[in-house]
């Protein structure tokens, strides 16, 4: 459990902020978040904490009112559908508290909530998969507002590759029975009506989990027939998965420190504004449920391996060529095809991946960096780059460490 340490007088702690925070310290989503929370506090505010155990928000909410709360930061609590958000919101105005939604699943009107960026999540789940060289795709979750947003940004990628995605989102589904009779079945017959290979995102690692467990039950191969990605990096839980599971990890300490920045600014006195702030997700992590090249030509696939294996070598299309030894017009070619950019960008593509991780890993200088992944110099891995990020090697460290870090 996340502890937050104080170290002043009784007479000091009279004076500071006390901040209530409503999460449950053993959820994993919540842990990660007051962990983010306690960093910034730490490092930026002299606030006392408490963490209440309320049943029932909604059903305690004088609670509150005898508390002499300066702030609020609320999670998902328990069960969500249980917390009347606009009766929260009035008590909560009369009594002049300022509060923060932190990464709740509900819509909230009149709150400030501070929320994974969905659409982005779906983004990043559709280039992986297309850069794997899957031209089929498929998309299952539940019918709630994050599940959409990921499919909107899932869709909007895959159209930029001239590409759609067959959609499975059943109207109703209970979180504490994730597994019904009749869903299993419309997934099973959804799955059996896919084009193979296929790839399917699912909206989070439970999602997932049960696209992996029909595909077992009707003997479809993963990776080789539906390759699978998940939401949340669940670690145990992708692990256990048989293969272990592709995810993309949310960025839940920066939501809490995020939260706890601007609860701290409006107990200063700036207005909190009733919007989401959206959070990036972290780089997703690769498993063996979508490890495979989906690529029909052996000499495409075969010229694509080299490149992922060689390209921080300073290899050169040429090199390609005397691999696989087909003609410069079919590697070009197959290339657009499959994966939707020629050989020379896949070169330039792997060998800037590589950098981003020198730049989020290492201090490492712009000349080694460069040296390191592929780069004739400094100014060259500058150029490529921005062209394949839009912004500079330099400013990418900064911003990255700055989402993956707490000060």
């Amino acid at each position: 459990m996340v502890q937050f340490k104080t170290h002043r007088s009784a007479g000091e702690s009279a004076k500071v902020p006390t901040v209530a925070i409503l999460m449950d310290p053993w959820h994993t989503w919540h842990h990660q978040m007051l962990h983010g929370i306690a960093g910034y506090r730490d490092t930026h505010a002299r606030w006392n904490i408490v963490m209440p155990y309320l049943r029932n928000i909604s059903a305690d909410l004088q609670v509150l009112g005898k508390m002499h709360l300066h702030g609020l930061i609320i999670a998902d609590y328990m069960d969500h559908s249980v917390v009347q958000w606009p009766q929260l919101y009035e008590v909560c105005r009369r009594l002049h508290l300022p509060v923060v939604l932190a990464a709740t699943a509900a819509t909230c009107p009149g709150f400030c909530q501070v929320l994974p960026d969905d659409i982005a999540v779906g983004k990043l789940a559709a280039e992986h998969l297309r850069l794997q060289g899957f031209r089929k795709f498929g998309f299952y979750g539940g019918n709630m507002a994050f599940a959409r947003a990921r499919l909107e940004g899932f869709r909007s990628a895959l159209a930029k590759t001239g590409c759609n995605c067959s959609v499975l989102l059943p109207d109703k589904i209970e979180w504490n029975q994730m597994y019904p009779n009749q869903q299993s079945k419309a997934l099973e017959l959804w799955l059996q009506k896919l084009p193979r290979p296929v790839a399917i995102m699912g909206c989070s690692d439970l999602w997932a989990r049960q696209v992996s467990d029909a595909c077992h039950r009707l003997g479809l191969r993963i990776p080789e027939d539906i390759a699978l990605v998940g939401v949340n990096n669940s670690q145990a839980m992708c692990e256990l998965i048989d293969p272990p599971l592709t995810s993309i990890p949310l960025n839940l300490p920066r939501i809490g420190f995020v939260a706890a920045e601007l609860l701290d600014a409006a107990m200063h006195g700036q207005p909190l504004v009733p919007e989401s702030v959206p959070v990036a997700p972290l780089q997703l992590v690769v498993r063996h449920s979508s490890n495979i090249l989906a690529v029909d030509d052996p000499d495409i696939a075969e010229a694509a391996r080299f490149i992922r294996e060689k390209a921080v070598s300073s290899i050169r299309v040429d090199d390609v060529l005397n691999v696989v030894r087909i003609s410069r017009r079919k590697l070009e070619l197959g290339f657009q095809r499959t994966f939707g950019r020629t050989p020379q960008k896949e070169i330039w593509r792997v060998r800037v991946e590589h950098a981003k991780a020198l730049l989020e890993h290492t201090s490492g200088k712009m000349a080694r960096i460069a040296a390191q992944s592929g780069f004739s110099n400094a100014g060259r891995l500058t150029l490529i780059f921005r062209k394949e990020t839009g912004m500079s090697p330099h400013a990418w460290r900064i911003r990255h460490r700055e989402n993956n870090t707490m000060p």
